[in-house]
């Protein structure tokens, strides 16, 4: 899970309550929780760094914080990256 302050829980009263703690008690399967608040922008360097975990499944929820151009990611680098 990679994605914005949503993704990391910051509006949640506690941390069991993030949608993303109560998915993996639900799947009973280990979840890693890479939420940035205000910093979720999806870099070419943590794209090359997200091919390096073991994962059946990436969920990438960086779209409220790609409002600069300069981190607007392009298929072609998540393409090269290896997430499929």
């Amino acid at each position: 899970m990679y994605g914005t302050s949503i993704m990391q829980g910051a509006c949640a009263s506690r941390p069991g309550l993030a949608w993303t703690n109560i998915l993996g008690r639900r799947l009973d399967a280990p979840l890693v929780n890479l939420g940035f608040s205000g910093n979720g922008r999806l870099e070419p360097e943590l794209a090359h760094l997200l091919t390096e975990l073991d994962a059946r499944l990436f969920v990438l929820d960086c779209q409220p914080n790609l409002y600069d151009k300069k981190y607007t990611p392009k298929p072609k680098l998540i393409k090269e990256s290896g997430i499929q």
